[in-house]
């Protein structure tokens, strides 16, 4: 697929000065932006010499059949013979050629939602699949275009109803009329849809996507057509094409613009200064509809007050206004990015508008719109899709440290975010829009969330080699920048159909995007029912816990701590600058270990009698838990400062210790009757009764080894609940089950 354009520099100032909004106004709705958006898309899209005359090109759409362009069998041209002296035309065959440029341009096509009626052009436009069954591979019947499109360009589109008055009025509209009874030629018409059939199955080429059209060869002759000296294939200017012909481009004009006035009958049209250009009146129309369709007068359902013939004083716009806002669609597609449901961010500069900021985001679109189908073409699933905020952050930092740039219009740089529930095709249903959100800030998020895990993976205290959250290499641009980053760690459907905007992924993402920080309480609330949902009740191993998605929530806490974005809600932390920490290797002072009393014993390099090697590697083993333990405790600002929390998470580290040896003597683990987002502070009395006994009798497992990481494990839990009883705990149901979990995850982790 072709994505050259005009290049910045071959665009004047005064090409740029035209397209900005009356005084220089900033943008202020999304018909704005997708006004502007059609502004940019006709600047870089360039025409060929057999294009339609400018008066009629905003209400083409070339880019819309970008993808026949390089196709092979991309063009299907119907053949007629156009005798004016008698008025008549007549059937010559088709022609099947390489989509190009200049066919596209000759093709004059205007696109029209498929599901809505046939396209606003006599030229049509087939879908990639579009009547052939993929299951089939010898499906070998082109009868999709052979008959259906040939039938919508010679009985469909001239039966229009807005058509009508072009036929009546034009000098030439007995054309279109003609048109209509060429299927009268039915042994002709046979003849020809077979050629097209027989044609079309060479090389396998019946999945993609074609233009449809007809083209005429001037002549008053009435000589059998095998006497005709007809142009060949290479002598295309002796045609002439719907880009030539007034009256079709007239019934085309006519099409798009009654769309945008009437709907059964209704006259939706007055005279008035429109939206978007408000200074000058003009002819308005007031069911026009827009690329993001979020907008319509034509569903009652939706407004069933609504009295069609005045919507043009509630919804005015005039032609060229709507012409340019549905030439959009490229340019919007660019910036959306899909997350079960519709995520558009869409780039402008706040402030004047001045003919620079115009250049940085044409320049900001049309780049991103090339990237983007340079993706989807090459298909490789070894190369990366980015985000649309990732490549305008790409695209943005290279034009600040180019020479010309200017830092006020840079620093001027937004982003207006809208979701989208498609509800059906044409119409939408927008769930969340924020203007001015500062988009990019997710991409210094992104920068914190690889240096969190680089701290990560550098630490003994969890196990992190396979995890790709935990890679500093992993692509955490394209994980932030889009609300998968929350979706990963909470509850949230996907479904397109059950979405909610207030699901934790959503709304902590918009939270995000709106430079908001989130608080810990909001967070950890979101956090519970995941871990809910990927506990293991039925593992053997005694871990239960679903560790690897703990930790993932944990390493998204320090990750928005070092961004400045946790809002420290939860009570017992007085260091509300950076609550989550990742402990590494070497920070802090050095740590004495408490172990026994026993000079020997507390020597991992020291053998009992008899040299038992394995005995030095079970109190190498526990000295390594010990000291990860401690550091944990004491490094986590989150519990350091907290005797209850530092309690809770010392219960769940415990409870994984001991439920991991059960499991592997044999034994019932403890976490078998247990779900830690089952715990409050009403329960957690008794499980730490439980915990205790338990390590009574476990403690002197391993030939005695193992009562060191118990002894300060259990010394920390009595020590803190004697500080402060569980009765005098403020902690949220949400917060002991949270850091209970974290705990387990930790107790299920080797750190020797």
């Amino acid at each position: 697929m072709s994505t050259d354009y005009r290049p910045q520099s071959e665009i004047s100032d005064a090409e740029f000065r035209e397209v900005i909004l009356p005084g220089g106004r900033e943008l202020a709705s999304l018909s704005d932006i997708q006004y502007i958006y059609g502004q940019m898309l006709e600047l870089g899209a360039e025409s060929t010499p057999y294009s339609a005359p400018d008066e009629y090109a905003p209400f083409l759409t070339p880019m819309e059949a970008s993808a026949v362009r390089g196709r092979e069998q991309g063009i299907v041209y119907f053949n007629v013979q156009l005798n004016r002296e008698e008025k008549s035309l007549r059937p010559l065959g088709a022609t099947i050629l390489t989509g190009s440029e200049e066919h596209i341009d000759r093709c004059a096509f205007s696109h029209y939602d498929a599901a809505n009626g046939v396209d606003h052009s006599i030229t049509q436009k087939t879908s990639k699949n579009g009547g052939i069954d993929p299951d089939k591979s010898t499906y070998k019947d082109f009868s999709y275009i052979a008959e259906n499109k040939l039938r919508s360009v010679i009985n469909g589109w001239p039966t229009q109803d807005l058509i009508q008055p072009v036929i009546e009025e034009h000098e030439d509209g007995w054309i279109i009329q003609q048109i209509n009874e060429l299927s009268t030629f039915e042994e002709e018409m046979e003849s020809i849809r077979g050629e097209i059939e027989d044609t079309l199955t060479v090389d396998d080429t019946k999945r993609v996507t074609r233009l449809v059209s007809i083209r005429f060869f001037e002549s008053d002759l009435t000589a059998p057509i095998e006497d005709l000296d007809l142009p060949g294939q290479r002598n295309p200017d002796e045609w002439v094409y719907p880009a030539n012909l007034e009256v079709l481009l007239e019934g085309m004009k006519a099409q798009r613009t009654g769309k945008w006035r009437t709907k059964n009958k209704a006259n939706a049209s007055g005279t008035a200064a429109g939206y978007v250009h408000s200074d000058i009146v003009d002819d308005v129309y007031g069911m026009g509809t827009a690329p993001l369709s979020l907008y319509t007068g034509k569903k009652r359902a939706w407004m069933p007050n609504l009295n069609r013939d005045l919507s043009a004083a509630i919804h005015p716009f005039t032609a060229e206004t709507l012409a340019m806002i549905g030439k959009s669609t490229p340019l919007l597609n660019a910036c959306r990015q899909s997350a079960g449901l519709s995520i558009y961010h869409f780039p402008y500069f706040g402030g004047e508008q001045t003919p620079q900021k115009m250049r940085y985001l044409y320049e900001l679109l049309w780049e991103t719109h090339a990237l983007r189908q340079q993706e989807e073409d090459e298909d490789d699933e070894n190369t990366p899709s980015h985000t649309p905020i990732e490549r305008f952050y790409k695209q943005l930092t290279q034009k600040a440290a180019s020479d010309d740039a200017q830092q006020s219009v840079i620093d001027s740089f937004q982003f207006w975010t809208v979701s989208i529930i498609n509800v059906q095709s044409g119409r939408k249903r927008a769930i969340a829009e924020i203007k001015g959100t500062n988009a990019l800030r997710t991409v210094d998020v992104a920068q914190q969330a690889e240096s969190v895990a680089r701290d990560l993976s550098n630490t003994s205290l969890f196990e992190t080699y396979e995890w790709d959250f935990t890679t500093p290499e992993t692509d955490f641009h394209a994980q932030i920048t889009s609300p998968y980053y929350f979706i990963s760690t909470t509850v949230t459907t996907t479904d397109e159909d059950d979405v909610d905007q207030n699901e934790p992924g959503y709304a902590l993402f918009q939270q995000l995007l709106r430079d908001q920080p989130l608080s810990v309480s909001q967070l950890l609330n979101a956090y519970i029912p995941h871990i809910e949902s990927c506990y293991d009740a039925g593992a053997d191993d005694g871990r239960r816990v679903p560790k690897l998605q703990i930790i993932q929530q944990f390493a998204q806490l320090a990750t928005l701590s070092r961004s400045g974005l946790l809002d420290v809600d939860i009570p017992e932390v007085a260091n509300i600058d950076e609550p989550y920490q990742i402990p590494v290797e070497g920070d802090g002072e050095p740590r004495e270990v408490d172990m026994t009393e026993t000079a020997d014993d507390t020597n991992p390099d020291h053998d009992d009698e008899g040299g038992d090697s394995t005995t030095t590697t079970a109190k190498e083993r526990a000295i390594a838990e010990q000291e990860a333990y401690k550091r944990m405790v004491t490094e986590q600002p989150v519990l350091s400062e907290s005797p209850s929390r530092r309690a809770v998470f010392t219960l769940g580290s415990l409870i994984t210790t001991v439920s991991g040896y059960q499991a592997a003597k044999g034994t019932k683990p403890l976490n078998a009757r247990l779900n830690p987002t089952t715990i409050t502070k009403h329960n957690i009395q008794q499980y730490v009764t439980d915990v205790l006994e338990q390590i009574n009798t476990y403690a002197g497992a391993e030939s005695g080894n193992n009562i060191w990481k118990y002894e300060t494990q259990t010394g920390q839990l009595t020590e803190d609940l004697t500080a402060m009883p569980v009765s005098e705990w403020e902690l949220s149901s949400a917060d002991i089950q949270y850091h209970l979990s974290l705990g387990m995850a930790f107790g299920a982790q080797r750190h020797d």
